[in-house]
C-alpha cells in the first residue's frame, strides 16, 4: 500500500502561492483602513463646528481655544479616536475675544498608521462652512477626502 500525502515541493508551492496572495491584499486592507479612518477627522471637525456654532450663539463670538474650560472645553487636540491631530484658526478683526470666522483642521498623526494616508493628509472645515482637503503634496483632493 502506498503512503499518500503532499510532498515537500506541494508545500512549497502553495506557500509561495499564499505569499503572492498576502502581498497583494495586505497593503490593499491598509488603504481601505486608512480610508475608513478618514470617518475620524470628518466627524471630528463636524462636531466642532457644532460647537463652535452654539459658543456664537451664548457669546456672539467664536470660541478662540479649543481646549480652554471657558470656550469649547475639549481638553483635548486629537480627534475622536485619536488618528488625527486638530487645530483651529480663529479669524479675528481684533484681540481673539472677538473672533468672527474660524477653520478647524484635522492632520494624519505622526507615528499612527494613518500618517501614511498620502490621499488626505490634511482636511479642514471654515465657519462658512467651506470644506478642503490636501495630500501631502498640498494638491487639492477636497472631493476625494470629502465625497461630496
Amino acid at each position: 500500500m502506498k503512503n499518500q500525502g503532499f510532498s515537500l515541493l506541494d508545500l512549497v508551492i502553495a506557500m509561495a502561492i499564499m505569499g503572492i496572495l498576502a502581498s497583494i491584499a495586505v497593503p490593499s486592507f491598509n488603504q481601505n483602513v486608512r480610508k475608513a479612518r478618514r470617518s475620524d477627522a470628518l466627524q471630528t471637525l463636524l462636531e466642532i463646528s457644532q460647537q463652535q456654532e452654539r459658543f456664537f450663539f451664548r457669546n456672539n463670538r467664536y470660541s478662540c481655544d479649543l481646549q480652554a474650560a471657558g470656550e469649547l472645553n475639549r481638553g483635548t487636540t486629537q480627534s475622536l479616536e485619536g488618528h488625527y491631530t486638530i487645530s483651529m484658526t480663529p479669524v479675528v478683526a481684533s484681540p481673539c475675544p472677538n473672533a468672527t470666522t474660524y477653520t478647524i483642521t484635522a492632520v494624519a498623526t505622526v507615528g499612527d498608521d494613518q500618517g501614511e494616508d498620502t490621499t488626505c493628509n490634511s482636511m479642514s472645515l471654515s465657519s462658512t462652512g467651506l470644506k478642503s482637503a490636501q495630500d501631502v503634496g498640498a494638491n487639492d483632493t477636497t472631493t476625494k477626502c470629502w465625497g461630496d
